[in-house]
């Protein structure tokens, strides 16, 4: 994990000074699967919904699976998302009591973080397989 104590940044820095960090280079090793895939969902979504609005308000004839189709594609897009966030790391956190804190306690709450991410997770999981399940037998 990045933050303040492991990054090679000065501590004190001048309010007037502002240093850009320049882009890395693309690359197309940096993309996993899962980041291909919401890129393509993404757009699939687009046009979904950019045929409901030609066909609702255009046409004045709606077509009622795009409604369903680009709420299941949304939520899909949303855990997509939220993979892509856990193995970048950048999921939401606060990190400013660690700038006070000693690097041990700072590390221990780290972990526990990441336990309760775990946790959280495959909660979600479960209960998306259980609803799958549920809703397949019924």
């Amino acid at each position: 994990m990045t933050d303040y104590k492991t990054s090679d940044k000065p501590t004190e820095l001048d309010a007037l000074e502002f240093d850009i960090e320049d882009d890395e280079p693309f690359s197309y090793a940096d993309f996993r699967l899962e980041d291909w895939l919401a890129f393509a969902l993404f757009w699939l979504l687009a046009i979904t919904l950019f045929s409901q609005f030609l066909s609702r308000y255009v046409f004045a004839s709606p077509l009622g699976w795009t409604e369903e189709l680009a709420r299941y594609q949304l939520v899909t897009l949303g855990f997509i998302g939220s993979c892509m966030g856990v193995r970048k790391n950048t999921h939401i956190f606060v990190s400013l009591f660690h700038r006070w804190m000693p690097s041990g306690l700072s590390v221990i709450i780290y972990r526990c973080i990441a336990v309760c991410n775990l946790v959280f997770l495959s909660a979600l999981a479960y209960f998306d397989l259980a609803n799958y399940t549920a809703a397949r037998n019924s």
